[in-house]
C-alpha cells in the first residue's frame, strides 16, 4: 500500500533539512499540503465534515492565503478562494480521483485577508492510491503564479493593441494605394536559390492577390515588364554595391488577369 509522502507531524523544524525547505518554499512562493483520504476521496471535498487529525499543511500554505498561520483544516480556506473559482478547485479535485488521474493542476484566484490583494494560485495534486485502486491521499504544492498571470495579460493586451494598430494601417494604406512591404535574405545556396523573410501590408492588393499572400521578391519580379525589371535589377544591385540606402522607380506590373498597372 502507498503511505504517501511524510506529513508535517514527522518533521523537525529545528532539523536544518526542515529549514531548507522552509526557505525554498517561501523563495519559491509555494506550499505543500497532504491530506489523508477514505476511500472515494470523499472526506477531502465535503466541506462539512469534522476536522481529520491526520490532515496536515506543511510550511507556508498559510502565507500564501495571506493568513498568520495555516489553517487546520481544507475547509478553512474556501472562504478566502473567489467564489466563482471555488468550483475550479472542487472539480479538478474530484475528475482526478473519480477518474483516476494521478497529476493534474488548477489556477483559481484568492482573496488575501492580511492585504485584500486578489492572486493567482496554481495547485499541482498527486493523488495516491492502494493496491486496490482506493484513493488514499492528496499531496500537492501551490504555488502563487500572479506575476506569471499578469506578464500573460499584458503580453495579450499588448498583442490585441497592436492587432487593432495593424487593421487601422491596413485601412489607412489601402484608402491611399500605398503598400509598405519588406524582405530579409535569410539564405543563399550555391545553385544561387535565395530564401527570404518577407512581410507586408497592403502589398497583395497592389499586385492583384488576396490579402493574405505573402508577395516574396520572386513574384514582385515575375510581374514585371522585362524593361522595368532591368532596371530595378541594375539599381538593387549597384544599392548593394555601394550601401545605398534609398532609391525610388516607377514600373510597371502585369496582373495575372492581364491588366496593366504601373
Amino acid at each position: 500500500m502507498d503511505a504517501g509522502p511524510q506529513s508535517e507531524k514527522s518533521l523537525d523544524t529545528s532539523n536544518i533539512s526542515a529549514e531548507l525547505l522552509l526557505l525554498t518554499l517561501e523563495a519559491s512562493r509555494a506550499g505543500l499540503f497532504y491530506s489523508p483520504m477514505s476511500a472515494g476521496g470523499e472526506n477531502f471535498m465535503n466541506f462539512s465534515h469534522q476536522h481529520d487529525p491526520n490532515q496536515a499543511w506543511s510550511m507556508n500554505v498559510g502565507s500564501l492565503y495571506g493568513l498568520a498561520e495555516s489553517p487546520k483544516d481544507a475547509k478553512e480556506l474556501l472562504p478566502y478562494i473567489i467564489e466563482s473559482d471555488q468550483h475550479i478547485l472542487v472539480e479538478c479535485v474530484m475528475k482526478a480521483i473519480s477518474e483516476r488521474i494521478r497529476e493534474s493542476d488548477c489556477e483559481y484566484r484568492i482573496h488575501r485577508p492580511d492585504n485584500g490583494e486578489i492572486r493567482w494560485l496554481m495547485t499541482r495534486m498527486l493523488i495516491g492510491a492502494d493496491d486496490q485502486g482506493n484513493t488514499r491521499y492528496l499531496a500537492s504544492m501551490v504555488f502563487d503564479i500572479t506575476d506569471q498571470k499578469l506578464a500573460q495579460e499584458h503580453l495579450e493586451k499588448s498583442n490585441a493593441q497592436l492587432e487593432h494598430a495593424q487593421k487601422y494601417l491596413r485601412a489607412a494604406l489601402s484608402a491611399s494605394g500605398i503598400a509598405i512591404y519588406r524582405h530579409v535574405l535569410k539564405t543563399e545556396d550555391a545553385s544561387s536559390q535565395k530564401d527570404y523573410e518577407s512581410w507586408n501590408f497592403n502589398l497583395p492588393q497592389l499586385y492583384g492577390y488576396p490579402e493574405n499572400t505573402v508577395i516574396t521578391p520572386e513574384v514582385q519580379l515575375r510581374h514585371m515588364e522585362k524593361e522595368d525589371f532591368d532596371a530595378i535589377s541594375t539599381k538593387i544591385t549597384a544599392g548593394f554595391k555601394t550601401n545605398q540606402r534609398e532609391f525610388q522607380h516607377e514600373y510597371a506590373i502585369r496582373w495575372n488577369d492581364q491588366t496593366m498597372h504601373w
